[in-house]
């Protein structure tokens, strides 16, 4: 990322000035969601710092060459990449997760409700799972069951059965 000198002074220059008490960061706050107004102290830092201390000549405004936008969509932009490498968040994107977020604890609180909803029906159908174990045991036993009859069955009638005459 390409290092905007004016936006490390600036920033250097509020954070010693921070030292001076929780007011400036709220006044930094304000300053940037008022589109870099409102803040006389802060204004004439930025002015200092980005090289605005003149107001910009009138054909570099009517031209859209503002001096004063440019600085501050790069200041912006910087922020925005340090921000990011901070491990910040923007608001937008923060309440954009906490919505979502919502609504999964939402779907998931509906899904366990609906689970618990069909385990009672089965339960109450008799078919829960420890029912449904039973029932499959019962059916394993009742085939070993049925298929010792049958071996015993086929072994009675192999005994039975004449042997065949070896003239």
């Amino acid at each position: 990322m390409p290092v905007d000198k004016n936006f490390l002074t600036f920033w250097g220059n509020f954070l010693l000035n921070v030292a001076e008490g929780q007011k400036q960061l709220e006044q930094m706050t304000t300053w940037m969601r008022h589109g870099f107004t409102g803040i006389d102290e802060i204004n004439d830092m930025f002015r200092r710092v980005y090289g605005l201390e003149q107001s910009p000549p009138h054909a570099a405004v009517e031209s859209g060459d503002d001096p004063w936008m440019t600085a501050m969509e790069a200041f912006q932009d910087s922020f925005a990449a340090y921000a990011e490498q901070w491990g910040w968040v923007p608001r937008r994107r923060y309440a954009e997760l906490q919505a979502e977020y919502e609504r999964l604890e939402k779907k998931s609180a509906e899904q366990q409700e609906t689970i618990r909803q069909l385990r009672d029906l089965l339960e109450t159908k008799g078919m829960g799972h420890v029912e449904l174990f039973q029932r499959f045991q019962s059916l394993v036993q009742d085939q070993s069951r049925q298929f010792q009859e049958l071996m015993s069955n086929i072994k009675r009638a192999m005994e039975t059965q004449e042997p065949p005459n070896e003239s």
